[in-house]
């Protein structure tokens, strides 16, 4: 793509294929993704990493050569 700037906004589930898949190489990654799953107790909070990591750092994992930054992290 053209674009120097990505802001990733997408739902958690799937996330890793996706970033995955993309040319983002060289570009500056701003991730807005909450771990979050939806079942019968309502949207909470997954634990990924063994707590340890974050959906932005499993996008810096999956594309070395980009620069992810994790921004706009808002739940309630």
């Amino acid at each position: 793509g053209q674009a120097d700037l990505v802001l990733l906004a997408v739902p958690y589930d799937g996330h890793d294929d996706l970033v995955a898949s993309l040319p983002l190489a060289g570009k500056v990654v701003i991730s807005c993704v909450n771990p979050l799953a939806f079942d019968t107790r309502g949207a909470h909070g997954q634990v990924i990493d063994g707590g340890e990591g974050s959906a932005a750092e499993s996008a810096q994992r999956l594309q070395p050569d980009a620069t992810v930054v994790g921004a706009f992290h808002h739940v309630s």
